[in-house]
């Protein structure tokens, strides 16, 4: 399956806050933060317990990599 539909959390690494837990509406999602640093993003079918990035570095909008996963 893709990503479509999946759920993402994005935790702030420096004090391991969950900033917020979403579900994406379709098979794109780009995690938005409001503070420079590091962020771990877990992404599942119906819990963030499938797949985690860590240590992704917060960047502009369009500065942004993509990463294309399945799930």
């Amino acid at each position: 399956s893709n990503g479509e539909n999946c759920v993402v959390q994005v935790i702030e690494e420096d004090s391991g806050e969950v900033l917020y837990t979403a579900r994406s509406i379709n098979d794109r999602f780009q995690p938005k933060v409001y503070s420079e640093g590091k962020y771990t993003v877990k992404i599942g079918r119906d819990l963030p317990d499938m797949r985690e990035f860590k240590s992704i570095q917060s960047s502009s909008k369009s500065a942004a990599g993509q990463i294309k996963i399945n799930i």
